[in-house]
């Protein structure tokens, strides 16, 4: 009864979101998406994808030598993701990971410690490009200064959360407190706590294990920043399709400063912040019926579109289950 209140609440708060976004520019909107031809259309969810394809090439890399995986199963979990920010808000992503490569010869533990090793590169880069593309924006004379306040949060969150991710993968002594954590659970629980700490262990290790290889560390970082700047380029190229007067430069900054911002920032079932930030950043110059169409072609080609995609994949790992 619980679950079934909290997902009639999710879907009321979406729907507020959406209506608060996109309802009083649905004419502007229909005339927007009308401008566009089968091909744009075609053109811009291939480009939304992008991102998923190189997430998935990036996970290939995580997995690196030694746990080979191809790269089709790295695309998989990358749906996966994607499929569990929407239904849960991002907390099943990693179970629904773990279970779908129950199949190969990694261990549970293992593929979990990949995967956040993958999650704080990911963290990482979205800082890293967002930096860069301030300062290419500071440096080209673009005003930021009204934006500071949000962007010092942005900032600040993104880099704590990376940095106490970090801490909370590859500590020895946070690993040695959740042992102890472990060795306090009651004696009927004996095989449960062994595995629990002998997962742990492993976890830990497996972790350390990918950030010690510097090669693939960097791989994985390039294509994260790659996957990002995609996802930067997409505002751009739909501005042109809708020929909207905003320079690509300017569509590129706005956007890397909008995913850095919301991804610090709670959300319902992955929308909420970037919606609000989209029409903060966008609507100090295009007024706010053309920010409200490109906002929704954006979330189009790399949200809704996509997530149709990940249905398959979730398909695919209740049959493994």
């Amino acid at each position: 009864m619980k679950e079934k209140l909290f997902r009639i609440l999710q879907l009321l708060i979406i729907a507020a979101i959406l209506y608060l976004v996109f309802g009083r520019n649905l004419a502007s909107i229909r005339e927007a998406l009308n401008a566009l031809s089968l091909p744009k259309t075609v053109i811009l969810l291939g480009a939304g994808c992008i991102y998923y394809l190189l997430e998935g090439a990036a996970y290939t890399q995580a997995f690196g030598a030694q746990r080979k995986l191809s790269l089709f199963r790295g695309v998989v979990l990358s749906f996966l993701g994607l499929f569990a920010n929407v239904t849960t808000a991002g907390a099943g992503a990693l179970p629904l990971q773990v279970l779908y490569l129950q199949d190969t010869e990694i261990p549970a533990a293992a593929s979990a410690g990949v995967c956040l090793y993958s999650y704080i590169l990911h963290k990482a880069a979205v800082l890293l490009l967002a930096a860069f593309c301030l300062l290419l924006g500071i440096g080209s004379g673009m005003e930021v200064s009204d934006l500071a306040p949000y962007l010092a949060y942005g900032f600040a969150a993104g880099t704590a959360i990376t940095v106490i991710l970090t801490l909370a993968a590859c500590s020895t002594r946070i690993n040695q407190l959740g042992q102890r954590f472990c060795e306090k659970m009651p004696e009927r629980f004996a095989k449960q706590k062994r595995s629990l700490q002998e997962n742990l262990q492993l976890l830990n290790t497996e972790v350390k294990d990918c950030f010690a290889r510097k090669g693939t560390t960097l791989s994985v970082l390039l294509l994260d920043l790659l996957k990002f700047l995609s996802l930067c380029l997409l505002p751009a190229l739909i501005c042109r399709f809708l020929q909207l007067p905003l320079p690509t430069l300017k569509a590129v900054i706005y956007t890397s400063l909008i995913l850095a911002l919301s991804g610090s920032l709670p959300n319902v079932s992955g929308l909420g912040p970037i919606e609000f930030a989209f029409l903060l950043f966008f609507g100090r110059d295009l007024p706010q019926q053309q920010v409200s169409s490109l906002l929704l072609v954006y979330r189009l080609a790399n949200y809704f579109f996509p997530f149709l995609l990940s249905l398959p994949a979730v398909m695919m790992v209740r049959r493994k289950s």
